[in-house]
């Protein structure tokens, strides 16, 4: 009913233990907004672009990539308008357009941006969403919030799905003699607005299935529920505990070495 961006795999990444991969992720997270020095955080950034394409492949890499394209493209055209001291490198008559401060700034909020979207694919690509819900409940939040979670993680990629079914649509409703739409400007706005239309009215359509799946998961039942599955602690579980702490001896080594770093 609800797309993931999960996709089976017998890599590390995969088999490393739900309940690991959320105890990191939120230590992960807060890392990219630590005041860390510019060769830091490009490094930081690099090292989950590394690994999804060590363990997920190149195409895997390019997916959140165009996914946050756009965004990418408006922090480097604005970034630099809101940071203009420092020594002048591009300017149009008296207006300033880059400074050293200007682009120092977008590569940060750059890198962050796509580390950061880097991070949660990599995540979601490689655990399944029943295992996450059961991590979660193993650490003891509340069933409901973890229904409320799992829905909220999992409804943008079915939009995004549903977007590309529903303009393929529209693409079949064309015949060979008809005019081609104009793909720019303003008849690129109009090429849209019949799809997002359609992407209002099939959302509003999956309620009554999202409500009936939520009450196949218990909502609204008084009675203590029943779960039938469980988490299965891998065999290496004490090699990827030792990893974790390794891991975070090394950010903690990382913020000290470079944080000075200007």
């Amino acid at each position: 009913m609800i797309d993931t961006l999960y996709r089976p795999g017998h890599s590390a990444v995969h088999s490393f233990d739900c309940r690991l991969k959320l105890f990191l992720l939120p230590l992960l997270l807060i890392y990219f907004f630590l005041p860390l020095s510019l060769p830091a955080a490009g490094l930081y950034t690099a090292c989950f672009a590394v690994l999804i394409l060590i363990y997920l492949g190149f195409r895997d890499l390019l997916i959140p990539l165009k996914m946050i394209f756009p965004l990418l493209i408006l922090i480097t055209l604005i970034t630099p308008l809101f940071h203009r001291t420092g020594t002048v490198l591009i300017s149009a008559g008296d207006f300033t357009l880059l400074t050293g401060r200007g682009l120092d700034e977008t590569i940060r909020y750059l890198a962050r941006f796509s580390g950061i979207s880097f991070l949660f694919f990599l995540f979601f690509r490689s655990t399944a969403m029943d295992d996450i819900l059961l991590g979660l409940s193993w650490y003891r939040l509340p069933y409901t919030l973890t229904l409320v979670i799992s829905i909220a993680l999992r409804y943008i990629p079915h939009l995004a799905g549903l977007y590309g079914q529903i303009k393929a649509a529209h693409a079949l409703r064309c015949s060979i003699e008809d005019d081609l739409p104009r793909s720019r400007g303003i008849g690129k706005i109009r090429n849209l607005f019949p799809v997002l239309v359609s992407l209002v009215i099939q959302s509003v359509k999956t309620i009554p299935v999202l409500t009936m799946a939520l009450e196949l998961k218990g909502i609204g039942r008084s009675n203590p529920r029943s779960q039938s599955r469980t988490l299965i602690t891998p065999e290496s579980v004490r090699i990827q505990i030792f990893s974790s702490l390794l891991l975070i001896a090394l950010l903690i080594t990382n913020l000290i070495l470079f944080s000075s770093i200007k």
